[in-house]
């Protein structure tokens, strides 16, 4: 026997929260779930995720994939179910059990297992599929092995309108989230001339959330000595006394993400600078009139970019202007022909480069209402 050929767990705080997530926020959920499936006329739903994109098996299962390379299904019958796969290791299982909403069904062959689920619980009838684009070419073969002679339909696109109108559960975790996020956002601000490079500054941040309970996080930070900036992975670079930091901090509560983003002066800014930002934050001020309720998500886009041009702004193309927000960092509305609805959450990234070389970065959600939207951040001076 070997001590370090043994699997070490290092899940962080997934923890189910009881208080934010109750068992009857939980059976709405289902129930409304079991609504769609009905409209789609399909009898049982086989659900697919992984480290990256879980937000569709997250709402039934609070299962959150939360690592790089997991892999997870979610199957639901019109009267039985969730039930869960995942591709955890033997030693996580007891672990899945405590954070989940649902019994794990096994580990071992998950996927071949979660198919001939759904096969018993469809019958005759037809199965619906949710992110099976994101299969892989072996997943995709047994799947259509396992389910072969059944119609099988893609919903992804109406699973994913249905959770993206954030239910309470979904939005007291989102605010939670966020304001982890603005108290990381203060903790950046304090420490930035603290004469720690970008890396150790992230390390920091990082260390200081996860002692206030959060999840995961991602955060990224760029440095610029008065050209344009964009937040990316940081690097060992030391920021001196007249720069510029652009940062984007996002944090992981309750399955769900709060982020934020800005741009820190090193010291005193200087007055172009601070006209500039003056300026990209009345844009910030004014979008939240411009969203509507029932506007396509392309729509949204164009009264951004012409807010910002008529307070002579032009908005960074590069970054990405709008999308949804909550169990992934990137949800539905995320194409131009998605359409806004009241309850949705939506992570606008206001990104200008300035004439004199620097760069303002503004990151804010919004909550769609039934008349507009309102930016949930509290910060009103972001720099």
């Amino acid at each position: 026997m070997s001590f370090i050929k043994l699997p070490v767990l290092s899940n962080g705080l997934t923890m189910r929260h009881e208080d934010i997530l109750p068992d009857a926020a939980l059976e709405k959920r289902m129930e409304s779930v079991r609504e769609l499936m009905q409209r789609k006329n399909v009898k049982a739903l086989v659900i697919y995720g992984n480290g990256a994109v879980c937000g569709p098996v997250c709402y039934l299962t609070n299962y959150p994939a939360y690592r790089i390379g997991r892999r997870t299904v979610a199957v639901l019958g019109l009267t039985a179910g969730p039930f869960l796969y995942t591709a955890d290791p033997s030693r996580n299982v007891p672990a899945v059990r405590r954070f989940t909403s649902c019994d794990l069904e096994g580990s071992k062959k998950f996927f071949s297992k979660a198919c001939q689920r759904a096969r018993e619980l469809a019958g005759n009838g037809t199965i619906g599929l949710v992110d099976g684009k994101l299969l892989t070419m072996e997943l995709a073969e047994s799947l259509e092995k396992e389910l072969a002679g059944l119609k099988i339909t893609g919903i992804s696109k109406s699973f994913k309108a249905l959770i993206a109108v954030k239910d309470e559960s979904s939005i007291r975790a989102t605010m939670k989230a966020l304001n982890l996020a603005e108290e990381g956002a203060e903790i950046l601000r304090r420490q930035v001339s603290s004469g720690k490079d970008l890396w150790q500054l992230a390390a920091y941040l990082d260390y200081r959330l996860r002692l206030l309970g959060c999840e995961n996080t991602n955060i990224l930070l760029g440095y610029s000595t008065g050209g344009h900036i964009r937040p990316g992975y940081p690097d060992r670079t030391l920021p001196q006394p007249g720069n510029i930091i652009v940062a984007y901090v996002a944090v992981q509560y309750a399955r769900h993400w709060g982020v934020l983003g800005l741009t820190l002066p090193i010291g005193p800014a200087d007055n172009n600078f601070q006209d500039n930002y003056r300026r990209l934050d009345t844009v910030r001020k004014l979008i939240g009139s411009a969203i509507q309720p029932g506007l396509s998500l392309g729509e949204t886009e164009k009264a951004i970019l012409t807010i910002g041009h008529q307070n002579g702004l032009v908005l960074a193309p590069d970054m990405p202007l709008v999308n949804g927000v909550g169990f992934d960092l990137a949800e539905y509305p995320v194409s131009t022909a998605d359409w806004l609805e009241p309850g949705m959450v939506l992570q606008v990234v206001l990104c200008a480069d300035f004439t004199d070389g620097a760069t303002g970065l503004s990151v804010d959600m919004l909550k769609i209402n039934d008349s507009g939207s309102v930016v949930l951040s509290k910060n009103e001076n972001l720099w």
